[in-house]
C-alpha cells in the first residue's frame, strides 16, 4: 500500500492505493460481450424533470483475453462505447423552466500483453485510450441558457 509519491497515473486525490495483482493472464481463451440500455423517459417525472429526452441509450462493452505462448505471453483487451441524450432544465424562482438537450459520447479502449520470464519475473505492457465528447455540459447549475451553449 502506498500512501505518499504517487505516481501521477492515479491522479489527484487524498488517500492510498493499494494495487494487487490476482491473476495476469491465463491458458484459456475468455471473453464478454455486453449492452446497457437507459430511457430518459423510462423514469418517473417530477415537477423539475417534465420534459424527458425519449431516446433509447445503449452502452456497448466487450473484454476478450488469452494466450499467445502457453505459459508464457498472455494478452487481454477491453473496449467500451457510448452515445447518451438526455435533457436538462434551467430553473429559474418565478419563471418556468428551461429545457435543454444534452449529449456524451465515449470510447474507451485498454489492452495489456503480459510475459513471464519465469515464476518470480513478469513484464507488463499496457495501453489505454479515452475519448470523451459532451454537448451542452456544464459544471455549475447554469441561470440561464447561454451559459451552456
Amino acid at each position: 500500500m502506498a500512501t505518499s509519491g504517487i505516481s501521477a497515473e492515479y491522479g489527484r486525490f487524498l488517500g492510498g492505493v493499494v494495487n494487487m495483482v490476482t491473476k495476469s493472464g491465463g491458458n484459456e481463451f475468455s471473453g464478454s460481450f455486453r449492452v446497457n440500455m437507459t430511457n430518459e423517459s423510462w423514469n418517473g417525472e417530477t415537477p423539475l424533470t417534465t420534459d424527458q429526452e425519449d431516446e433509447t441509450n445503449f452502452t456497448y462493452e466487450a473484454t476478450f483475453g488469452g494466450y499467445v505462448l502457453r505459459d508464457r505471453l498472455w494478452f487481454f483487451g477491453a473496449g467500451r462505447t457510448y452515445e447518451l441524450d438526455t435533457s436538462d432544465q434551467i430553473v429559474t424562482p418565478g419563471q418556468p423552466g428551461i429545457t435543454f438537450p444534452q449529449s456524451q459520447s465515449e470510447d474507451r479502449w485498454e489492452g495489456k500483453l503480459t510475459f513471464s520470464l519465469g515464476p518470480r519475473h513478469r513484464i507488463m505492457g499496457s495501453y489505454f485510450d479515452r475519448s470523451i465528447e459532451s454537448v451542452n455540459s456544464y459544471q455549475l447549475t447554469p441561470a440561464e441558457l447561454k451559459a451552456v451553449d
